[in-house]
Order: structure tokens, then C-alpha cells, then sequence
């Protein structure tokens, strides 16, 4: 039955029907023109003053683009707004000029890439808008980051929606901004999830290279996440409930010029476990569950966790001019995990709190048609508070973790739009980070004191930027440096960047970008959490101090090409990157080394994904090829020195990622199916244990010489959308999703142990015990929403 089911779904994935669709073609062209093009086209009307036309010019080349999608890039790159009226009928009417509109030159480059709600803009970013996305493979619900993994280049080799890789950098590289606040931790559920609302969230920009100049301070992608920017017209108000949690939001206009946008989301797993909830458990805590299984041993466990988040945002027009924004946003991750053994042998409970809150307040002030200002404050706060402890036989652990950070920062930006070709932004930013944390652990095998440590640092960075944009029919360049000082360093860093395009046909765009970076607060992994499982946090935060934890410094540099016609988008792009200043206590070099030392990382991938669209129906591939090595100082135990240096592959070297999607949708039913695969993760074996009469010896084989098995799985989404009321006011949506269809059992990870002694010697040689974590089991997922 099982197999007839997917067999229906694969055929109606590549069924196909009409839509109205139609190419365009503007290039400067004035937007009143643009206008009639459209009226002919699609079969509307617009209704509007001729005076809020002058002196505006579009630029938009699609062989197949939807009415709403044309009319979002013109807003985007004009001082109008549209209003619906009736299906036929439009009024047009001024917009608040903004920053955005003075600051980008022809932003929109492709839309539907690879699917609804994607777009990638001229400057090399992609632009997702969360309530305009397409259904995805497995995602019932737009979720934030989970959303931009179907993109080459950005991989999640433990399945959570916060770890994301992008091409080969970690996750404490990435840079995630929530309104301007940055975000020292974006997950929920164990990372699984994102910790940001997808019903607020207006748009998520990601940049993979080419870093505009305004965002600094970390080494990799940008996640710039903003929330609703504009006063509401009109109440409207949502709320649903998946298998995890419940959520609701309001949007709601307080006066014509003020407006106020809330919105909640609370797990009820601490109330009663869903089958999601036990799928997501079992996974994290699969090595305990494991253990009893195997010994057939008699237990009870008690997991008590939510996980919770909040956002209010307020939005006042104080004038034609003026805009001023103040958002706030909370989240909180809360678990308590004890087993017991009715013998009461062996016991072990874990405690950890996540929390990440903070605030900003963001004031737009236009000048004029050609002059805007920005200036920006916030405030960053990350605890995260561990406790656990373990009885074994008489053996006893237990550890403690404390991070803390504390960040303010503030911003003035000015954009000058020379002309529609030119155009110019500098700014100054400034921001306090405090940062600390304490550790403790004790082993009563090993451990003959405890082990304990703390530190906590200030550092105030300053930073000046500038960046100049030029935009020509054939051209298009964008040029920005970053000057930056650390307190910590009392050192200058200058951060050049660079992203050109050029037009080699009207079919095909070349381009390349260039960019340098630096980072000051990074993850070290000081010691394992007692009994965590795989996927839970084990990194706390710290700042750069001298040579034990430098400033990191990342360049990368890509080149590539885009080729669009007949409904058919590919875009390929190969890169080189190249980190330096990383540690032996950061993620990269996990599980390599007990002997502090430096190092750097290098990465070549290229990155491809290829879509089309035929009606109703879009399937994309996307591709990644990944080489990426670390490089350290070797140890020479005879002299206990570093001398020569040694290379092998990353912790997370996923040489090939492979993934193919389709969707389908028909009036209201929409249908995915996406396959990934991809390779194994690198790892080291442990080949044997010894011992004399002092010490126990693991002898482990070449770092990261072995790989996990080839990891593939099958995704399925399906959503109906329907009406409660004739005047459609009230709207409601169900939907299903199964993830890891045909319950592909897929190593994530391989750890080793000490096991039982192989003879009665008091030299004795060990069993070698291999412990894997797999990933999710076949895990449904059920959606109910209602808005008005």
C-alpha cells in the first residue's frame, strides 16, 4: 500500500495545467509605460495619478512571471505601492520612499528561484518572502531556515534547521540578524527548528558571498531576517497548531500612521508527547534509549521540555518622511531529562536553558528623492545554563556550563541615489560585546580534581564602511570596504568587498564576487555535556584573546554564470574560500586533538542549481560539490613541540549534495516531493586500545581517514486551502508532511568507548565500542491554521 501511495504522488508531481504567466522585458523603462504593458497582459486596470509616475524607470527581464510577483519587483523599485480592489481592478498610490528604495539599484534579478516566494536579487542575495513560499518537501509550514536548504551550497549535515553549513564554514560563522538583532542562537526543538515566527517574518535575505559592506563581525553567510515593515490597512489575525506547538499573530493598525505587530509560538510537548515529539526525542537521546534497549533493562525516563517565542514589533509613519520602528523579539528552550533504572544502578539527569532576547529601534528619515538616512540601536542577550550529573555502577560525572553574552550596538547609515546608475552609502556602527562563561566537570574514574574554568571579556569594535553601486544595462558593479577595530586586538582590520556582472547575452549573465572578513566572537567545546545527545548545544560562546583565541579572518572568492530562457533558470558558481585563525577547541577540528594549537581551513565547491517550470507543475535540482581541509600544527610527542603541519579534511567535508524536488499545484491543493542525498561524513577510527600499568592508550587511525555511509531520503508535503466565509474573509489550511518517507536508517554521526577488558592481564587490551546516532526515523506531521 505504502508503495502505491508513492507511486500516485509521483505521478500527479508531474501532472501539469495552465496558469497565467507571461514574459517581460524592461530595461530603464519608464514606469507608466510599464504600466499599459501590463493592463494589456494580464487584463487589469491600474487607477492612479500621473504625477506619482515622473521620473521613475523599471528594469525586469522574466520569461515567466505571475501579476503579483511583477507588481512586488516594481514596488521594490519605484515610490508606488498597489492596492486590490477587485481582481481587474487596481489603485496605485505614493509610497513612503525608504532606504531600500534609494539604496538598491534594480534589486530584483529572478524571481521564482527555484520556486515561488525566492527570488535572487541583482547584488548576488536571495531574497525569501515567507508567506508568499511554495510548499517545500516536508515542510508543511514555512519555516525560516529550513526553507533555505533546498539552496546549493548550504547544508545541514545533523538535520536541524539551525546548523547550517554554508559552503563548509560553521554555523557560529554565519551572521543572523532578527531586525536588526543579532542572534546568538536561531533554533528550537534541539535546533530542528527555527526560533523565528514565519507568520511575521516579511523577508529573509541570505548573501553566500559578496557581503554588502554594512554587515560585518563574522566570516560567512548573512541571515538579515526582517519582520512586517509597514503599518497594517486592516486587522488581520492567524493562528494554528501543528504536532509540536500552536502559534498566533495580529496585525493591527492602533491609527493611519501607527500600527502594531505581535505574535507567540509555544510547544505543548511538556503537556503530552506527539508522535513528532517522540520521533525528534528519540533521535537526540538515541544513545541512552539504545543502551537500555540492548541490556534489556528496566527504566522509566521523564522528559519535560518547551520551548516558546515572542515578538512585538511597532510601526509609526511619523511623517511622508520619517518612519521609526521599535521590535522586540524573546525566545526560550527549556529541558529536563532524567532516566532511572529500578535498581536504581545507574541514574542520570540533564538541565539546559536556552534564552535569546533583545530589542531595536530603527528610525528611516528620507531627505529627499535621492537622499536617506538610517540610524539603528540594539541590545543582544544569550544565556545558556547546563547542569547534569550521572551514577554508573558506582562511577560518578558531573558538569556545569554558564554562557552569557550581553551586546549593545548602534548605526548611522547615509544613501545618496546619484542618478538611476550611481549610487554611494557609508555609515559608522559601534558595539559592546560582554561576554562570559564558566565551566565545571568532574569524573570520579578519571578525574583526580575537579576541572574548572571561567573567563569574561569586553570588547568594543568600531567600524567604518562605505560602498558605491554602479547599474547599467550591460554592467553591474558593487564595490564596499569595511574598516574595523577590536578593543581586544587593538588592530585594524580592512575588509574589502566586491560582486561584478556582466551581460554576455540576453540569455546569459556572468559574474564574480570577492570578499574579506573578520570574526571576534566564535564556539569553542571545552568538554562533552554529561549525557546530551547528539545535536544539543556543547559550544559556548567566547571572545578573541591574543594568540589562544585570535580574531578569525575568512577570504572567498566566486565566479560564475546565469542563464535564463524558456522557462528555465541555471545558475552555477564555484568558489574558494580560505579561514584562518581557527582553534583546536572549535568545531571545525571536533574530536582531533586533547593539545591546544592554530590552524586554517580551505574550501573549493561549486554550487548548482538548475529549475523549470512547466504550468502548474516546478521540479529543481540543486547540486553541491564540496573539498574542504584543515590544516594544523602536528605534535611531535617525543619533544611535546608543534613542528610540521598537518592536512586533512574537515569535520564536515559533504564532498557531494544532491537534491530533487518537485511541486505541483492545483486551484487550492498544493504537492511536494523532494529525494537528497549526499556523501559521508569524514571521521576517525579508533582502531585499538591498550594499556600498561599506568595509562590506557587509544589508538586512533588517521584523522578523519573514514566515512559514514552515502545518507538519502524521500520527503513528502501536501497542504489544502480553503474558506470558511462566501466573502473569503476568514481562510483556513490543512496539511500533512512525512519526512524520511521509506525510513532510511542514516548515520549522522560515529563516536567511540572504552569498553571491557579483552583478557584478566594487568595489561590488558580493550574492546573498541562503536556508538552511532541516526537520523529521524519516518515522521509525520499534521498542520490546522485559520486567519481573518
Amino acid at each position: 500500500m505504502r508503495y502505491k501511495f508513492l507511486i500516485i504522488i509521483l505521478l500527479l508531481s508531474f501532472t501539469v495545467c495552465s496558469q497565467e504567466l507571461t514574459s517581460v522585458n524592461y530595461n530603464k523603462t519608464p514606469l507608466e509605460d510599464v504600466l499599459k504593458d501590463i493592463e494589456v497582459k494580464y487584463a487589469v486596470k491600474f487607477s492612479f495619478n500621473t504625477k506619482l509616475l515622473k521620473n521613475q524607470f523599471i528594469t525586469l527581464n522574466n520569461d515567466e512571471i505571475d501579476l503579483n510577483s511583477i507588481l512586488e519587483a516594481i514596488t521594490k523599485q519605484s515610490r508606488v505601492s498597489f492596492k486590490k480592489i477587485t481582481d481587474r481592478y487596481y489603485t496605485i498610490r505614493a509610497n513612503n520612499s525608504s532606504i531600500s528604495n534609494l539604496q538598491e539599484l534594480d534589486e530584483v534579478l529572478l524571481t521564482e528561484y527555484p520556486t515561488i516566494g525566492i527570488n535572487k536579487k541583482s547584488d548576488g542575495s536571495i531574497s525569501v518572502s515567507p508567506d508568499k513560499l511554495a510548499i517545500l518537501p516536508g515542510l508543511i509550514e514555512p519555516d525560516v531556515l529550513q526553507s533555505l536548504q533546498i539552496l546549493p551550497g548550504l547544508q545541514s549535515p545533523d538535520e536541524t534547521a539551525a546548523g547550517l553549513y554554508i559552503r563548509g564554514a560553521t554555523p557560529d560563522q554565519n551572521l543572523v540578524l532578527w531586525d536588526g538583532i543579532k542572534m546568538y542562537y536561531s533554533g528550537h526543538f534541539f535546533g530542528i527548528l527555527s526560533a523565528f515566527n514565519p507568520y511575521v517574518t516579511n523577508e529573509v535575505n541570505l548573501t553566500k558571498n559578496g557581503t554588502r559592506a554594512r554587515y560585518g563581525n563574522a566570516l560567512s553567510g548573512v541571515i538579515d531576517i526582517t519582520s512586517t515593515p509597514d503599518v497594517p490597512k486592516e486587522l488581520k489575525v492567524g493562528f494554528g497548531s501543528n504536532l509540536t506547538h500552536a502559534d498566533f499573530y495580529v496585525k493591527a493598525p492602533v491609527t493611519n500612521k501607527i500600527g502594531l505587530v505581535v505574535s507567540a509560538r509555544r510547544s505543548f510537548t511538556d503537556v503530552f508527547e506527539t508522535i513528532t515529539f517522540s520521533n525528534f526525542s528519540d533521535r537526540v537521546f538515541q544513545d541512552i534509549r539504545s543502551y537500555i534497549d540492548e541490556n534489556e533493562l528496566n527504566s522509566s525516563v521523564d522528559n519535560t521540555f518547551y520551548f516558546a517565542d515572542y515578538t512585538a514589533k511597532v510601526i509609526a509613519e511619523l511623517s511622508p518622511k520619517d518612519k521609526l520602528t521599535f521590535s522586540t523579539l524573546y525566545t526560550n528552550n527549556d529541558l529536563d531529562y532524567e532516566f532511572r533504572f529500578e535498581d536504581d544502578v545507574e541514574t542520570s539527569r540533564d538541565r539546559l536553558d536556552i534564552k535569546n532576547r533583545g530589542a531595536s529601534l530603527t528610525w528611516n528619515r528620507t531627505l529627499n528623492e535621492k537622499v536617506a538616512f538610517k540610524t539603528e540601536a540594539f541590545f543582544s542577550n544569550f544565556e545558556l545554563d547546563y547542569s547534569g550529573e550521572k551514577t554508573f555502577f558506582g562511577f560518578f560525572e558531573e558538569g556545569e556550563k554558564r554562557n552569557d553574552i550581553k551586546e549593545i550596538g548602534a548605526s548611522i547609515e547615509t544613501n545618496i541615489k546619484l542618478n538611476e546608475t550611481h549610487a554611494i552609502n557609508a555609515g559608522y556602527q559601534f558595539s559592546s560585546n560582554d561576554v562570559s562563561y564558566s565551566l565545571y566537570s568532574f569524573q570520579e574514574l578519571f578525574d583526580l580534581v575537579p576541572f574548572e574554568e571561567s573567563l569574561s571579556l569586553i570588547n568594543n569594535t568600531h567600524t567604518l564602511y562605505s560602498e558605491y553601486q554602479y547599474n547599467s544595462d550591460k554592467f553591474e558593479a558593487i564595490a564596499g570596504i569595511r574598516a574595523t577595530n577590536y578593543s581586544v586586538a587593538d588592530n585594524m582590520y580592512l575588509e574589502p568587498r566586491l560582486t561584478l556582472k556582466t551581460k554576455l547575452t540576453n540569455d546569459i549573465k556572468l559574474k564574480a564576487a570577492f570578499e574579506a572578513k573578520t570574526q571576534a566572537v566564535s564556539q569553542v567545546i571545552e568538554f562533552q555535556s554529561s549525557n546530551l545527545g547528539f545535536g544539543l548545544e556543547n559550544q559556548v560562546w567566547t571572545l578573541a584573546s591574543g594568540d589562544s583565541i585570535p580574531i578569525q579572518r575568512s577570504r572567498q572568492v566566486s565566479a560564475g554564470f546565469e542563464y535564463q530562457k524558456n522557462k528555465w533558470n541555471i545558475d552555477v558558481e564555484a568558489y574558494y574560500r580560505n579561514i584562518k585563525g581557527i582553534t583546536t577547541n572549535t568545531r571545525g577540528f571536533r574530536d582531533v586533538s586533547f593539545f591546544y594549537t592554530t590552524g586554517s581551513t580551505e574550501a573549493f565547491g561549486v554550487d548548482v542549481l538548475v529549475n523549470k517550470k512547466i504550468g502548474n507543475y516546478r521540479t529543481w535540482i540543486a547540486y553541491s560539490f564540496l573539498n574542504n581541509d584543515i590544516t594544523i600544527q602536528e605534535l611531535n610527542f617525543d619533544t611535546f613541540e608543534f613542528n610540521n603541519d598537518m592536512t586533512y579534511p574537515g569535520n564536515y567535508d559533504i564532498t557531494h549534495n544532491f537534491s530533487w524536488s518537485h511541486a505541483y499545484n492545483f486551484k487550492n491543493l498544493e504537492v511536494s516531493l523532494g529525494w537528497r542525498i549526499r556523501t559521508g561524513r569524514p571521521y576517525t577510527e579508533l582502531e585499538s586500545i591498550t594499556s600498561d600499568e599506568e595509562f590506557i592508550f587509544f589508538n586512533f587511525g588517521d584523522v578523519n581517514e573514514e566515512r559514514l555511509p552515502t545518507y538519502h531520503r524521500l520527503d513528502f508535503s501536501s497542504t489544502y486551502k480553503f474558506k470558511f466565509s462566501k466573502d473569503g474573509r476568514w481562510k483556513g489550511k490543512v496539511g500533512i508532511s512525512v519526512i524520511n518517507l521509506y525510513d532510511r536508517e542514516n548515520v549522522l554521526f560515529r563516536q567511540f568507548f572504552l569498553g571491557d577488558p579483552l583478557d584478566d592481564s594487568n595489561t590488558p587490551d580493550y574492546e573498541v565500542v562503536q556508538s552511532d546516532f541516526f537520523s529521524f526515523g519516518i515522521t509525520p506531521n499534521l498542520v490546522f491554521r485559520v486567519e481573518f
